[in-house]
């Protein structure tokens, strides 16, 4: 068994699970979160929880929070990449 292809491949399924859900719990997100192992994987998650967001009149404190935790740990890695 190749771990890192089954963890990529579980991470999927809670990427698209998290992406149809219109009330996502919080669970779920951390699981993601937990689970995220490529900057790929990130910017997805990321891109769906801004959009997700961005589609609420009044988003909820933590949902903002995530966003902004993870476009910080985005812009981390850029500035490590550059100074590599």
């Amino acid at each position: 068994m190749d771990a890192t292809a089954e963890r990529q491949k579980w991470t999927e399924g809670l990427l698209r699970e998290f992406e149809e859900s219109d009330f996502p719990t919080v669970a779920l997100m951390d699981r993601i979160e937990g689970n995220i192992s490529t900057r790929d994987e990130l910017e997805q998650y990321t891109t769906i929880l801004i959009a997700k967001v961005r589609r609420e009149e009044f988003p909820s404190g933590h949902m903002q929070d995530r966003v902004e935790r993870l476009l910080e740990l985005i812009q981390r890695l850029d500035q490590k990449q550059k100074n590599a």
